[in-house]
């Protein structure tokens, strides 16, 4: 909770070379104390957690220290700590809807997996292998959006509004680059990355792996569209929006598993996703691009306007 607290802090006032290197020292001291507790002194389970928790724990501190030395401006006092009902209020509205729109997607998966696991073991091995290669290549795409969320709030904050469609079309620009290279990745060494993953099946498994990404892994254009125009929304407060994209996206796994899956079989579940992602990629692009559009074009007139708002109140 404290390092992300402290990590989204310096992300927000444009720092987010300290928190990565404190991440990786931290993920490098938890493979170390990984081995000292379950090699050298047997623990098990309760060791590979200690291990975990003590990383975190110094990851934590480690940003602490740095907030107090480098950025003593974002450390808070005792007058500080007093309740007023705008910022809770604006505070709330972001983070729950931020959660609820990340609890909505999960629990859709949850639902859709429910469906998988009546086809056997062979198939939910090969979705097993195929999910986990899919996490790894939209790592970029989750990272373009929230980078967003920030670059979008930062740039809303400082007034400075014309920014914000140069960021949205570059990050969509690499997202784009991402997904090429995806695409390439797929078709040229899926058999030998689903290989990595499941050594010695059958080559049925393999090749239901291989297909599962092979149908989803070209729609990644259209996933880039959804997750980083939903983020930048998300940033300039539109929280409603992304949430009802996500309760769509709900309902579309909850009527894979109840139409798609008895009609299509494992296919059904194959083609779910870049379903949904296509849809909801245009009318959230629609929606973005339709409140782009209306985002004040001169930054100094935006600011001269806050300023000549401040006066009035």
């Amino acid at each position: 909770l404290f390092y992300n607290l402290e990590s989204a802090i310096l992300r927000a006032v444009g720092d987010s070379v300290i928190p990565l290197v404190i991440l990786i020292i931290s993920t490098i001291l938890n493979i170390v104390l990984d081995i000292v507790m379950v090699v050298v002194f047997p623990l098990g389970g309760a060791g590979a957690a200690l291990a975990t928790v003590i990383a975190q724990f110094i990851s934590a501190v480690v940003c602490l220290i740095y907030l107090i030395k480098k950025r003593a401006f974002l450390m808070v006092k005792p007058r500080d700590f007093k309740f007023t009902a705008s910022s809770t209020a604006e505070l709330l509205s972001a983070g729950c809807g931020m959660a609820l729109m990340y609890s909505i997607v999960d629990i859709g998966s949850i639902v859709l997996q429910n469906g998988i696991n009546g086809f056997g073991e062979d198939i939910i091995a090969a979705h097993t292998a195929a999910r986990k290669i899919f996490s790894l290549t939209i790592m970029p795409f989750s990272a373009l959006s929230a980078t967003l969320v920030t670059y979008a709030s930062q740039n809303r904050g400082a007034g400075k509004y014309s920014r914000i469609g140069k960021g949205v079309r570059d990050g969509l620009l690499l997202g784009f680059a991402c997904a090429a290279f995806d695409v390439l990745l797929v078709y040229t060494l899926g058999h030998a990355m689903v290989g990595i993953i499941l050594p010695d099946v059958a080559s049925y498994v393999e090749d239901t792996a291989v297909l599962y990404l092979r149908v989803n892994v070209p729609f990644y254009f259209f996933l880039t569209v959804l997750l980083e125009l939903r983020s930048t929304l998300q940033g300039l407060g539109h929280s409603v929006i992304p949430i009802v994209a996500s309760i769509i996206e709900l309902v579309w796994k909850i009527c894979t598993v109840a139409f798609m899956i008895p009609w299509l079989e494992y296919m059904g579940v194959i083609v779910s996703e870049p379903i949904i992602w296509t849809l909801c990629a245009i009318v959230i692009g629609i929606i973005a691009l339709m409140t782009l559009r209306r985002l004040p074009k001169d930054d100094a007139v935006q600011m001269k306007g806050a300023a000549d708002d401040k006066r009035a109140g």
